[in-house]
């Protein structure tokens, strides 16, 4: 059984995942063609299709691309069980929150920043979702495995 100590950082630079980007024409292309069934007079229409568009082009460019200003373009987990996430503006620790997903095809990893004194941040959280297309394999088998193993301790 091997501790926390001898564990070797992991090092994620996850890339855009062509699964991930069908998967959200799928889900946000149905939530447009249900608006054909709804009864809503027009400016409702309107105002419904608007919000789904600007949340597929926010989600499709923060998780599918990861080119917005809030993607996690590389995530640390050091042997202390520490994580750094890196944004195109910046750095920031982060703790691993329990809601975070497992399974053999899709991670979820939750988050929440760790503020500094200096920069004030608040009490972000921050989700980064990953598919075998995101990583190499050896590193998504890897995260896997070790969330797993921390997830029995």
């Amino acid at each position: 059984m091997s501790s926390r100590k001898s564990a070797v950082p992991l090092e994620l630079d996850p890339r855009p995942s062509r699964r991930l980007g069908v998967f959200a024409l799928v889900v946000y292309g149905g939530a447009l063609a249900v608006m054909a069934a709804l009864a809503l007079p027009w400016w409702g229409v309107v105002a419904v299709t608007g919000a789904v568009l600007v949340e597929f082009v926010r989600f499709f460019r923060e998780h599918v691309l990861r080119s917005g200003p809030r993607a996690i373009l590389k995530l640390i987990w050091d042997e202390d069980g520490r994580w750094t996430l890196f944004t195109a503006r910046a750095a920031f620790e982060a703790v691993l929150l329990p809601a975070s997903v497992v399974y053999p095809e899709l991670v979820i990893l939750r988050f929440r920043f760790v503020p500094r004194a200096a920069d004030g941040l608040p009490r972000r959280r921050a989700t980064v979702l990953l598919l075998p297309d995101s990583l190499d394999r050896r590193s998504f088998r890897r995260l896997r495995m070790r969330l797993e193993m921390e997830a029995t301790r």
